[in-house]
């Protein structure tokens, strides 16, 4: 009732933790394609994927398919192979044909292809993806946000697991779903988004939030009647002292109480009903709500109850009753960057889909092979900060240590990159490599806020100490000098410089000309080195503030730039696409 509330009310909310994001609706569709891959046999999980709206199969001639393979002792998948049936419409065949076809295709791919890409694959081939940039209500784009969590979990699982595949995948979601929320699983990722935030007590530990409502809360809830465990816990793991009468795990849910009261900074609110379900009886307010208020009589918290009326308690299962109060929410920029910034001049719609709504989409082999080259060049680096002086096989042994595989078309595209990867580091170590320079930093993260609040983040790819208070900045480039990317390029420096002027730290806090600003651009070893002044960064701070307005007001249409028909969005765009 309280999710329905919000959504009645148009009020945004997200659900935080993996236990609820896996059993959203949406993820639990792509478990399901995920589950059926790994294991043809699985019949329930296929029908849910055949049930998704998106295949527009009838659910009546489902049924008919599902119970004929269990009459002819087929699974649903073999009964794929047999769909010239009475019951089975032509219009519907096809579309059964089509999707054994993609499972096929998907089934293959699995074998080379990590998890992630052969689902992403599955949202384009579906013609799901499609669907992710028309947002018309709040539920529609918590979907689109859910999706895009799910996929930031799949490739933080994929970094961390050198064997990670569909079958390891899977194994790895089925865990997840039976830890739900414990206190070990729960990975939380608490964003700037304006929106109700829904989790467990065990969940919220170590946030805060200006306002807390707990709720359920009625003995058999919390605390909850279910407190017995199947394996006792043996006195020699209870940290404390407990006198012999005492229940442990009641003592258990008063801490978790505890903690959900103090997630609160300004105001924090006591909920519960009279009735839950089917139930019949009154319920009882939790005692730990009267522990904490120790004046608050019984009386005085049920003089304060109040029913909601018939039509109050049904308008949230009213048709169009969202559409109907729901105002959008207009888009408020919270944050800035370099690559969002240059992202959204070449195109708002790649803009919106990226930053607003995070839409997976798959590693490029330009990205990866720049994330190579600037790993290996850190690492290299790392050595020289150690006081040794790394040898040019060094060098080229990182890159073997670093280089990353994901988004080439080939082994054939692969090898040619990776030839001239080495051939730009090698020319760098002849040409550039100095053992003797003071390094100050590097990938150094920064954040400083604009005068209107906005936040702007990046990260440095090295600075050097140039003695009397001066240093250098420097960013490298994987490719050539471009004179169409000048203005690009002066712009990502000074945001640098400005972070460089403006954060009071031990490596920064310079003033505007003592900073040397230099791009270093590895694919023919050049260099274009640029100072700004502090009336410069005067004026970039404005300018930054005007972009962040001119971002709020977009209605994020495609540019049609040359650059969208190779983009990994161009199918958002039916122009493009």
């Amino acid at each position: 009732m309280i999710t329905a509330g919000l959504q009645r009310y148009g009020i945004p909310f997200q659900f935080l933790g993996p236990g609820y994001l896996f059993q959203q609706e949406e993820i639990k569709d792509l478990i399901a394609y995920l589950s059926f891959l790994t294991n043809l046999s699985d019949s329930i999980s296929l029908f849910r994927v055949l049930s998704m709206e998106i295949f527009d199969i009838s659910y009546i001639e489902l049924n008919y398919l599902m119970n004929f393979a269990k009459k002819s002792n087929l699974t649903l998948f073999e009964a794929l192979l047999k769909t010239d049936q009475s019951f089975i419409t032509e219009k519907t065949q096809t579309k059964l044909n089509e999707f054994r076809k993609m499972a096929e295709k998907h089934l293959l791919e699995s074998k080379k292809e990590q998890a992630g890409r052969v689902l992403y694959d599955f949202l384009v081939d579906s013609g799901i993806y499609q669907t992710l940039n028309n947002i018309n209500s709040p539920a529609e784009e918590r979907k689109v946000q859910n999706i895009a969590k799910f996929f930031d979990k799949i490739k933080n699982f994929e970094m961390e697991r050198h064997d990670a595949n569909i079958f390891t995948l899977v194994d790895w979601l089925n865990l997840m779903l039976q830890m739900g929320d414990s206190p070990i699983a729960a990975d939380i990722d608490i964003r700037d988004a304006n929106a109700v935030s829904v989790l467990t007590v065990h969940s919220s530990k170590g946030l805060e939030f200006k306002v807390v409502f707990m709720v359920n809360l009625v003995n058999d809830r919390f605390p909850n009647r279910e407190r017995a465990e199947k394996i006792p816990l043996p006195d020699a793991i209870i940290k404390e002292v407990l006198p012999k009468d005492s229940d442990f795990h009641l003592q258990e849910e008063r801490r978790l109480f505890y903690v959900g009261m103090t997630r609160a900074k300004e105001r924090l609110y006591f909920t519960l009903a009279e009735y839950y379900g089917s139930g019949k009886r009154v319920k009882k307010i939790s005692p730990f709500v009267f522990e904490s208020l120790p004046d608050l009589t019984i009386e005085q918290a049920e003089s304060n109850a109040k029913q909601l009326s018939l039509s109050e308690a049904l308008s949230a299962y009213e048709y169009g009753a969202e559409r109907e109060i729901v105002k959008k929410t207009p888009y408020k920029v919270s944050y800035l960057t370099y690559s969002n910034l240059q992202m959204f001049d070449i195109c708002p719609l790649h803009y919106k889909a990226r930053v607003i709504f995070n839409i997976p989409s798959p590693q490029s082999s330009v990205q990866t092979f720049g994330i190579s080259l600037h790993r290996t060049l850190q690492e290299f680096y790392m050595i020289v900060l150690d006081g040794k002086t790394p040898s040019r096989k060094d060098l080229l042994r990182i890159l073997g240590k670093q280089w990353l595989s994901e988004g080439y078309e080939n082994k054939k595209h692969e090898e040619e990159r990776r030839v001239q990867a080495e051939k730009f580091l090698t020319e760098y170590y002849k040409k550039e490599f100095n053992p003797k320079i003071k390094i100050l930093g590097l990938e150094l993260p920064f954040s400083f806020q604009l005068k209107n609040g906005i936040k702007v983040f990046g990260k440095i790819d090295r600075i050097d100490d140039l003695g009397d208070g001066k240093l250098e900045i420097i960013d490298y480039k994987t490719g050539e000098e471009n004179p169409k990317a000048s203005k690009s390029h002066k712009l990502q420096l000074e945001i640098y410089a400005l972070a460089a002027s403006r954060l009071k730290n031990k490596v920064f806090n310079r003033d505007p000309k003592d900073i040397t600003l230099t791009l270093h651009f590895l694919e023919k070893n050049t260099k274009q080195s640029m100072i700004v002044s502090a009336s410069d960064l005067n004026r970039l701070e404005n300018d930054l503030i005007e972009k962040a307005k001119e971002i709020e007001a977009s209605s994020f249409k495609c540019s049609g730039n040359v650059l969208c028909l190779n983009c990994e969005y161009k199918m958002l765009c039916s122009p493009i696409a």
